[in-house]
Formats: structure tokens, sequence, C-alpha cells
């Protein structure tokens, strides 16, 4: 997530994508997490009700960037 955040740093466009991808990919964990029975994705990601609430507030903050970007003037359409 790291690496690419500073790839798409300096382009407002990637920017908005990433942060629509992030929010995409935090909403799927949350629902993830949401159903009953699942408290390992394969046994790599460990979810338990902490991470529920992190993956809700982190996609919420994700989309309201997305959202928020749209129509400033470096991503305005003409």
């Amino acid at each position: 997530i790291g690496v690419a955040r500073i790839a798409v740093y300096w382009n407002p466009a990637g920017a908005r994508t990433y942060a629509l991808v992030l929010g995409v990919a935090y909403a799927a964990l949350f629902v993830l997490g949401l159903i009953s029975g699942v408290t390992t994705f394969g046994g790599l990601l460990p979810l338990n009700e902490w991470d529920h609430g992190l993956h809700l507030v982190t996609s919420l903050l994700a989309f309201g960037a997305f959202f928020a970007s749209q129509g400033t003037p470096d991503t305005a359409r003409a």
C-alpha cells in the first residue's frame, strides 16, 4: 500500500484511482469480516472485531478522499 501510494503521489488522477481502489479493497475486507465464520483469510489475514472497525473507517476515509477530489482543477474534465 505504501509503495503504491508513493508511486501516485504526483499524479492527481492516479491518486484518485488509488483512493477508489483502496476504498473498495477495505470495504471488501470489512464485508468479509462480517461473514459469520470467517476469522482468517486463507490463514494469512486474521480478522477480529477491531479489524472490522479499522477496515470500515479506512474504507470511508478512502471513499471520502475519492469523492472530495472530484471537480478539483487537476482532475476536472473539460
